[in-house]
């Protein structure tokens, strides 16, 4: 599994049915509502080419860090 952070005015550009997260509902935002992160397997899609690619461990370590401003909407949803 692999991760991006799109920026909120990225939203309307994601392809659903490339990724992993099921829509703009579904989806983890940060404490604003100014970004979110969107999952996604195989090779990155052509509307995440801007974004930096993370693996688990370094999407899990920037959402953990308390000065990145993330918060967990539902702890029962597997990242």
């Amino acid at each position: 599994m692999k991760y991006s952070i799109i920026d909120k005015s990225e939203i309307n550009n994601m392809v659903w049915e490339d990724l992993v997260t099921t829509s703009k509902d579904t989806i983890r935002w940060n404490t604003d509502e100014t970004k979110a992160i969107v999952k996604f397997e195989g090779d990155s899609p052509y509307f995440l080419n801007d974004s930096i690619e993370y693996s688990l461990e370094e999407i899990l370590a920037i959402i953990n860090d308390d000065d990145n401003n993330w918060i967990y909407e539902n702890p029962d949803v597997e990242y």
